[in-house]
C-alpha cells in the first residue's frame, strides 16, 4: 500500500459491505475516480461482529433444544420466537433444577447477550474473544474489498486514489454473524478452495476451531497486504480526528451514505472535532 497522499477533494462514502450491490457501487465510484485526478475516494467501512466459536446445531440437538424450551419456558412463547428474539437469559436457566450439564449447555446456546449483560464479569473473556474475532474479520474484509477494487480490469486502475477506513468502534457486542451460515457472503473475495478450508475448521472442537480460524485470518491478512503493497489503495482504521484534519486541509469534501442514522453519527463526530479545532484557533 502506498504512503499518505495529498488530495484536493475528498469523496467520503460510508457503507457496511459486502453484498453484490455495494461492491458494484464501489467499482462504479472507482471507475469515476480514475477520471478525476484531483479527487480521492474515502470508503468508511462499517463491519459486523462475528464469533469464531459459533457453530450450527445438529438436527438432534435442535430438536432437544426446542423440547427444553417448551418444557421449561412456555411463558416466553414458542421455541422459534424465544431463539430469534433472544428472550432466554442465563439467569432464567440457572433457576431451572434437575438439568443435565448437556441440556444446560444446550439452553445456553439460545441466549443472546443483551446490552445490560455486557458488564457481567463472567462475560468479559468471551466478549474480548469475540472482539478479537470481529477485528480480524473486519481487517480481512477491508483488504478483500481493496483487492477487489485493485483487480478491476483496465491499465489505468492504479491512478485512482482510494482509502478504506474500518470503523472498529462500530462493532457491536451483540448479535454476531455465524460464519458457518454466512462465510460465502462475508468472505466474498476468497477462492472456493479457501472457503472449503474455512468450513473444514467448523468440524473442530470450539477452542481449537477459534485458534485455527484466527491463524487462518492472520495468514490471509498478511497475504493481502503483500498483494496491495504497490497499489494506490490504502487500508487502515478510522480515526475521526485524523479524517477531520484531512477534510479541513482538502479543497472540498462530499459525503454520501447508504444508511443515514449511522452516517449522521459520523458527521456529528466530525462536526464536533471541527468545533474543537475552531475554538483552539480562536483562542490563539
Amino acid at each position: 500500500m502506498t504512503a499518505q497522499r495529498g488530495t484536493k477533494k475528498l469523496v467520503i462514502v460510508r457503507n457496511d459491505a459486502p453484498d453484490a450491490d455495494n461492491i458494484a457501487a464501489f467499482m462504479l465510484l472507482l471507475q469515476w475516480a480514475k477520471n478525476a485526478p484531483d479527487v480521492e475516494l474515502v470508503i468508511i467501512f462499517e463491519p459486523r461482529p462475528v464469533d469464531f466459536s459459533l457453530a450450527i446445531l445438529k438436527p438432534d440437538d435442535q430438536k432437544q433444544l426446542d423440547r427444553l424450551l417448551k418444557r421449561h419456558f412456555p411463558e416466553l412463547g414458542n421455541p422459534l420466537k424465544i431463539r430469534l428474539n433472544g428472550l432466554l437469559t442465563e439467569q432464567a436457566i440457572s433457576q431451572v433444577t434437575n438439568l443435565s450439564e448437556e441440556d444446560r449447555a444446550l439452553l445456553s446456546m439460545a441466549v443472546k447477550p443483551s446490552k445490560s449483560s455486557l458488564e457481567d464479569p463472567k462475560l468479559h473473556d468471551s466478549l474480548m474473544a469475540r472482539r478479537l474475532d470481529s477485528e480480524l474479520h473486519a481487517s480481512l474484509m477491508a483488504r478483500d474489498l481493496a483487492r477487489c477494487l485493485n483487480e478491476l480490469p483496465g491499465s489505468s486502475r492504479s491512478q485512482a486514489k482510494v482509502t478504506i477506513l474500518v470503523d472498529m468502534d462500530a462493532l457491536s457486542d451483540t448479535s454476531p454473524v455465524n460464519l458457518k451460515c454466512h462465510a460465502q457472503e462475508q468472505l466474498f473475495n476468497r477462492t472456493p478452495e479457501e472457503i472449503s478450508e474455512f468450513y473444514g475448521f467448523m468440524n473442530l472442537p470450539r477452542l481449537q476451531r477459534q485458534e485455527e480460524i484466527r491463524q487462518w485470518y492472520k495468514n490471509r491478512i498478511k497475504e493481502a497486504d503483500e498483494k496491495l503493497q504497490n497499489s494506490s489503495i490504502d487500508v487502515g482504521c478510522l480515526d475521526f480526528r485524523h479524517l477531520a484534519e484531512r477534510i479541513m486541509a482538502a479543497e472540498g469534501a462530499m459525503f454520501t451514505m447508504q444508511y443515514p442514522p449511522a452516517g449522521h453519527t459520523h458527521l456529528l463526530c466530525l462536526a464536533k472535532i471541527e468545533v474543537i479545532y475552531m475554538e483552539q484557533i480562536v483562542s490563539y
